[in-house]
């Protein structure tokens, strides 16, 4: 909320809760009328967040893991999220061993051998090692979906080849009983 002074950012979520929440408000306004905006947000997360929200997310963290189809720029942001949602001043070096922890493996066996300081390294090293991927196989890194279509084209192509050999094989018989 960049520039607004503290006194008028603690009250500004009033115009956008509604029921419980701006009753809660108001109560807090009347209580404590010189709340500064991290007073405000300490009380709403006290009053409204699950009591268990961190160790849901901590779970959520743990069994995060970079899915076949899903691109690593897209694990990368998700994971960081759960993390800072976890601990806002988590710092870059466990950070970046929460997020390897769950990048595919042909990936963390890649960049994990190389300086991954932050978080900001270990998405260089990503790059690098997609660029080396593109550059060997000519193409970006496949998902499940694409390689399953390509496994079955080549199928296809097998079947149409031998149902072709077949076909000639018959009509070669055929013709040499003319």
């Amino acid at each position: 909320m960049g520039g607004l002074q503290n006194k008028k950012k603690s009250f500004l979520p009033k115009i956008y809760l509604e029921n419980t929440a701006a009753t809660f408000l108001d109560n807090l306004e009347n209580n404590n009328p010189t709340a500064t905006w991290e007073q405000v947000e300490q009380a709403l997360r006290l009053e409204f967040e699950p009591t268990a929200q961190s160790h849901m997310l901590r779970t959520m963290l743990e069994k995060r893991k970079q899915l076949p189809d899903e691109t690593t720029a897209s694990y990368i942001n998700d994971a960081e999220n759960l993390c800072k949602r976890i601990d806002p001043n988590m710092s870059q070096s466990e950070l970046t061993h929460t997020i390897m922890k769950g990048l595919k493996p042909e990936i963390s066996r890649y960049v994990g051998i190389l300086d991954n300081y932050n978080l900001d390294e270990l998405k260089k090293n990503i790059r690098k090692y997609e660029s080396i991927e593109f550059m060997i196989n000519g193409n970006t890194i496949q998902s499940h979906d694409d390689i399953r279509a390509q496994i079955t084209k080549e199928h296809i192509n097998i079947i149409e080849d031998t149902k072709n050999k077949k076909q000639i094989d018959l009509l070669t018989a055929q013709m040499s009983k003319l």
